[in-house]
């Protein structure tokens, strides 16, 4: 098998070896380099080969006029491909994907060799944070092929390649909200025989979107797997419930909940999470008033915030996030909230409608500190929808334990299945 066909952890000295039998050049795709390099010199050859065909760098390696001439290795580096993959994940945006090969031990010696394999990107350009810039692989006949700051032209080029990955973005939002107007439009709010009550009207949304969906991170039965795997507890009963009927359209897998309340959740092969419900509340046949269910609203917030985090977690995607989140129907709809355990009335928003809110993070962040996401969801929410005395980070705390309450959870208490 070739070196270049060959998985790079499945690598072994031998294949090594091949390159220097063969008097391997330094081309557009392959460089050699004798030592390991500083954080801003490999960033440079990484995210160079990233903008341009994608390429191999073996770290160990001598040359001689850009020709392999021998492989004496460098010494064994602790945690040398988790620490390649954090640089290339923090200090270059958008990030790039790397792959490093397992210490591949020289024969007869205590050195190793390392080979750093980084794919042609389709996100690109890759620029190095702190003004670092945006590098090309660039090969200029008699000169040696290295990093070359991007011209004005170059860098039209590749913002190309993104297009394409930010149409598919906005391609994936789109369907998904097209699914659940549909899905909506054929609800009909049930009765809840017990209190008489029943949920239509306002609803939000919450979408949790890869920046850069260049590519499917899960396989259509792996995405269907993830659901069953990531369920959490809530009230008694599993969230999303009634995993074996879900629905399986195109790129995704589609759930509805099967109360009272109408209520969905979509996942997609590019790591894309959707939620939506109703949040209005109506009282038939009661004095009660009508209105927005704050402790729904919020629980349900809550639910779909900690069910993202744990989805992320245990499929391990993790890559800059873009959340979005959007109500409706609002207008005219009173708050209504149960400080005593009675409801109480809050003025509804008298003129817009609808709004949405986006809230740029990651994956790591939302798995680490859901929270703290909501929150800060919940600071615009509040003052767009007309309660500006909740949009404070006090009462976004309260409103959190309210939720926790609601859902019955203890914070810091894990509710998975």
């Amino acid at each position: 098998m070739s070196f270049y066909t060959k998985p790079v952890t499945a690598l072994e000295f031998c294949d090594l070896q091949s390159l220097l039998d063969e008097h391997a050049v330094e081309n557009v795709r392959l460089e050699f380099k004798q030592e390991v390099m500083s954080d801003i010199p490999a960033l440079k050859e990484l995210s160079a080969f990233a903008n341009t065909y994608g390429g191999y760098l073996i770290v160990g390696a001598t040359e001689e006029a850009g020709v392999l001439n021998g492989l004496p290795g460098v010494p064994q580096r602790s945690n040398y491909n988790q620490t390649i993959v954090q640089l290339c994940t923090d200090r270059v945006s958008p990030p790039i994907l790397v792959e490093v090969s397992q210490p591949i031990g020289v024969p007869g010696t205590s050195k190793v060799l390392y080979v750093l394999h980084v794919p042609e990107s389709p996100i690109t350009p890759h620029f190095i944070n702190g003004r670092n810039g945006c590098f090309i692989r660039v090969d200029e006949h008699s000169r040696p092929i290295t990093p070359k700051l991007a011209e004005e032209r170059e860098i039209v080029h590749l913002l190309g390649r993104r297009r394409a990955v930010d149409e598919r973005k906005q391609r994936l939002q789109e369907r998904t909200s097209k699914r659940y107007s549909q899905f909506r439009s054929t609800q009909i709010s049930v009765e809840n025989s017990n209190t008489g009550s029943v949920f239509g009207g306002a609803s939000f949304t919450i979408g949790f979107w890869p920046r850069y969906p260049a590519q499917p991170v899960l396989s259509q039965s792996d995405l269907k797997g993830s659901v069953k795997m990531c369920q959490l507890r809530v009230h008694g009963d599993f969230y999303p419930g009634e995993v074996g009927a879900l629905i399986t359209q195109y790129e995704s897998v589609i759930t509805f909940e099967p109360q009272y309340i109408p209520s969905y959740f979509e996942a997609n092969i590019y790591g894309g999470l959707f939620y939506g419900t109703d949040v209005e509340l109506s009282q038939r046949g009661h004095n009660h008033p009508s209105g927005i269910h704050v402790n729904h609203f919020l629980a349900k917030l809550l639910l779909y915030i900690k069910h993202a985090a744990t989805w992320y977690e245990k499929t391990g995607l993790r890559v800059p996030l873009d959340i979005v989140f959007s109500v409706e129907g609002i207008r005219g709809a009173e708050w209504l909230h149960f400080p005593n355990g009675f409801p109480d009335t809050f003025p509804a928003s008298p003129l817009d409608d609808e709004f949405t809110i986006p809230l740029s993070t990651n994956t790591s962040q939302l798995i680490a500190d859901p929270d703290r996401i909501m929150k800060d969801l919940l600071l615009q929410v509040f003052f767009a929808a007309n309660r500006a005395e909740w949009a404070t980070e006090e009462e976004t705390g309260k409103a959190v334990h309210l939720a926790y309450q609601y859902n019955k959870w203890n914070p810091g208490t894990s509710v998975k299945k």
